[in-house]
């Protein structure tokens, strides 16, 4: 692993008890310092909470530049969390500080059970309702942590039906700028210009994206078929300025090979248009997304 050398001290003045906090809400206190890491182009935070002597983990994860994040969380508070139920993020007692998120449970070690939570944001609640995910989804994203609405924040909660638990991280704000900042060093370890990034007045945009999603369905390797293979695949190609694609990374296997090289291989004739710099003068940059293969 490589560790960055920083850690974000916890603050000396405690976190006031919130106004959502009631007796349905379980309140989580810092018991560690976050903790920042980067190992094979992962950007992570952690930090340790404690309820009673039982502690509790909450982990924000990065793979590349853009203003969603995925949250795990660990503990035995968080044991009667449901998988895919309608799930709630919220930041701040104002209630424009929210985000819904899908939640999948897995396994930690050392942690037991964990609830994961993708694809989260800082930001007022979209009013189009999001379509159901189908055979295969791609997911494009781009721009940074919103540090400005991050020093808003006074906890992550994680709310389900009656249920609600509270992470008292006070403001996000410094540890989402180390994010930044991390996630900015993945771009050049991909072969990319990162200040030229920060700057840039457009990121590539997929310009045959029905198409491109279309092709992947359709060649659902037969052997996925056979095993009855699903995942969700994140990856990241690289776009010349002339809007084609030099190189495919999978950043985050599905589990199986013959998943992971039919989203590559989707992308091979994918059109974009290419990004721009501060001067609107095409660049050399990427598109990273996540595509999700399910049998119906």
């Amino acid at each position: 692993m490589r560790a960055l050398g920083l850690v974000l001290a916890a603050g000396s003045i405690g976190v006031a008890a919130p106004a959502i906090a009631d007796d349905d809400t379980v309140i989580l206190e810092p018991a560690s310092p976050w903790h920042v890491s980067y190992n094979d182009g992962l950007c992570r935070l952690g930090r340790v909470f404690d309820l009673d002597g039982q502690e509790h983990l909450l982990v924000i994860d990065q793979r590349w530049p853009s203003e969603e994040f995925d949250i795990t969380a660990a503990g035995p508070s968080l044991s009667e969390l449901k998988t895919n139920s309608d799930t709630q993020l919220i930041f701040a007692d104002d209630t424009q500080l929210r985000s819904n998120a899908p939640a999948l449970r897995q396994q930690i070690d050392k942690w037991g059970a964990a609830i994961v939570l993708l694809n989260a944001r800082i930001r007022s609640p979209s009013a189009a309702s999001q379509a159901d995910e189908k055979l295969t989804e791609i997911r494009a994203t781009g721009g940074r942590l919103d540090t400005d609405a991050a020093r808003q924040t006074r906890y992550i909660a994680i709310e389900q039906e009656n249920m609600r638990v509270l992470f008292a991280t006070g403001s996000l704000a410094d540890p989402f700028s180390v994010l930044n900042d991390c996630t900015s060093h993945v771009l050049s370890t991909w072969g990319l210009d990162a200040e030229k990034h920060k700057t840039a007045t457009s990121l590539p945009r997929l310009e045959n994206a029905k198409a491109t999603s279309s092709r992947i369905t359709e060649y659902y390797p037969s052997s996925a078929l056979r095993n009855e293979e699903e995942g969700r695949v994140e990856l990241n190609v690289i776009v010349e300025i002339d809007g084609t694609v030099s190189e495919c990374l999978i950043l985050a296997s599905s589990g199986s090979e013959a998943l992971d090289q039919a989203a590559c291989s989707g992308f091979r004739r994918a059109r974009f248009s290419p990004a721009s710099d501060a001067d609107g003068e095409p660049m050399r940059s990427y598109l990273s997304t996540a595509i999700t293969f399910r049998l119906n």
